[in-house]
């Protein structure tokens, strides 16, 4: 094994300062020059995993596309027999079905938010006229105030279909004929907006409570697999 052999270089003060001052600036580059390898590293890193995560909730959403439309045409049948058999109202907003033993249900339906067309503003002009034309003691001005507070509007500019619902029982209540009227125009006016379809799906747990099969990103706990429902079990 051959030995290293070192060689004694004398040097003064200022020089050794120097060489430890070129030292410390030659780490300093190099630590710079690995951080900035690092975060390219990085980058990449966020990237692939972007790409990856991008591809896979494109597959998921294929999925759950397939999957919610292979329900609701299950159950196109059951919803045109319900309709036959009970008397069900084409605008029914959601159906639940419940196995015979009780042990598992699904809900389908839609959600919305009141519309009117513009012939409503038509009819809010002759409940406004109808209050018009009430006299000035209390109970004339009392009236007037619940009826223009359920005329008020959301912060979408829209009226509420309860409110409306409520303002033609006032109307009737009181006996006025062009308040009525105005309801009326009002209600032939409404046209609710469809936002969105839901499938509810759930099964009963040990302690006989419905338990929601989750079926959103948000609603599925990662640490948890979710059991299948087995119309046999006891």
């Amino acid at each position: 094994m051959t030995e290293e052999k070192t060689t004694t270089v004398e040097m003064t003060a200022e020089e050794l300062q120097e060489l430890q001052e070129l030292r410390a600036l030659k780490a300093q580059k190099a630590a710079e020059e690995q951080k900035k390898a690092d975060r390219q590293t990085y980058e990449q890193m966020v990237d692939e995993q972007v790409r990856n995560t991008v591809a896979t909730a494109h597959s998921c959403s294929d999925v759950m596309r397939e999957c919610k439309t292979s329900i609701y045409d299950g159950f196109k049948t059951l919803l045109d027999m319900k309709s036959d058999l009970y008397g069900v109202k084409d605008g029914q907003r959601t159906h639940t079905f419940t196995s015979s033993d009780g042990k598992a249900r699904v809900t389908l339906g839609f959600r919305s938010i009141d519309g009117y067309r513009d012939t409503a503003e038509a009819g809010v002009q002759m409940v406004k006229d109808a209050l018009a034309e009430l006299g000035t003691d209390d109970k004339s001005k009392a009236l007037v105030k619940m009826v223009l507070s359920l005329l008020s509007r959301d912060s979408f500019g829209n009226l509420n279909a309860q409110r409306i619902l409520q303002l033609e029982k006032v109307a009737k209540e009181n006996d006025n004929e062009r308040m009525m009227e105005g309801v009326q125009v009002i209600k032939d006016a409404y046209q609710p907006q469809i936002t969105k379809e839901f499938i509810k799906v759930e099964t009963r747990g040990e302690l006989n409570q419905w338990e929601n099969i989750p079926l959103s990103m948000t609603d599925v706990n990662r640490r948890q697999k979710g059991g299948d429902y087995d119309s046999e079990a006891d």
